[in-house]
């Protein structure tokens, strides 16, 4: 057997047990198929098939080899689908580490919009602090990484996803509500949660107070904003929190509005620079970047 076409040929008739229907399997001709089977069999100097009828019987020589010809064609298909899938993935995995607030607010809607095409890739999430992911997306052990703070390490690119900023929230009829901005001269005398002081965030909030002349006055500080939110929902307080926690619509009680000075909060999406993104992750960033988020104010 000294051609593709040929393995082909056998396969088909060792599938369908006649010329008839090999011609049928291989979408050709009768004659086309008695021509390659008969120049096949003098090319080998033996008979592959006894003919029966209309029937072919394969001999114990064509028996032996029919596993090992299946095994090759099976072999072809898998590389093909392997190239379906680099130029359309459907399959694999992608790991991606982000923090708590991200995770439970821009991570899902992309995710289901991601995978309604690719139901069979699967999708691991690790909760972790931001350093963290950092760290395992630059060591190979994420694929992405979704944070707020810039990744100022050179093994790591990193591209914006959004442009959001810091805002305050306190509940529906409190008397800041209807000043529609807040300056940190206003949250003077009030119960303040903030994020914590030592966290990238924290030090941009105290940033702005001191570009007012404003000692910023905690009375509680948290690590991350949905718990800032519960407590002001419980009136513990005025926040000072992200807006991507109110994606998910779970505080109408609250009243939002701008903060100023501007404090920038923009997550990102960072990987390694010495690995190049797979279709599968490109495409899943294209995701991220393409949730919807509305300011809620």
């Amino acid at each position: 057997m000294r051609s593709m076409r040929q393995l082909e040929v056998f396969r088909a008739i060792m599938k369908g047990g006649s010329i008839t229907e090999a011609a049928r399997l291989l979408h050709v001709s009768q004659p086309a198929v008695s021509k390659i089977l008969r120049h096949m069999e003098d090319q080998l100097g033996m008979r592959l098939f006894h003919r029966y009828g209309g029937r072919l019987q394969p001999t114990p020589e064509a028996a032996t080899v029919y596993p090992e010809v299946e095994q090759i064609f099976e072999r072809i298909e898998l590389v093909q689908k392997s190239i379906e899938n680099l130029v359309n993935p459907t399959q694999g995995s992608i790991m991606i580490g982000t923090i708590p607030t991200l995770g439970a607010t821009l991570l899902p809607p992309a995710i289901s919009a991601f995978r309604w095409k690719r139901p069979m890739v699967r999708v691991l999430i690790k909760i972790l602090p931001t350093q963290e992911v950092i760290n395992r997306v630059a060591n190979n052990q994420l694929d992405l990484g979704i944070v707020y703070a810039p990744a100022d390490d050179p093994a790591l690119l990193s591209e914006e996803l959004y442009a959001a900023e810091i805002m305050c929230a306190f509940p529906a009829g409190h008397p800041l509500e209807s000043k529609g901005t807040i300056f940190p001269e206003d949250l003077v005398g009030h119960d303040l949660i903030s994020i914590s002081r030592n966290s990238p965030f924290g030090m941009a909030i105290e940033k702005a107070f001191e570009e007012r002349g404003v000692a910023r006055e905690n009375v509680i500080e948290v690590s991350h904003s949905f718990v800032a939110l519960s407590l002001v929902e419980n009136g513990a307080g005025i926040g000072v929190v992200d807006p991507f926690v109110t994606m998910r619509r779970l505080f109408p009680n609250l009243v939002f509005c701008a903060f100023r000075p501007r404090v920038a909060i923009n997550p990102r999406v960072v990987y390694a620079r010495r690995k190049p993104l797979s279709r599968l992750q490109t495409s899943f960033i294209e995701h991220l970047k393409l949730v919807e988020f509305d300011v809620p104010y």
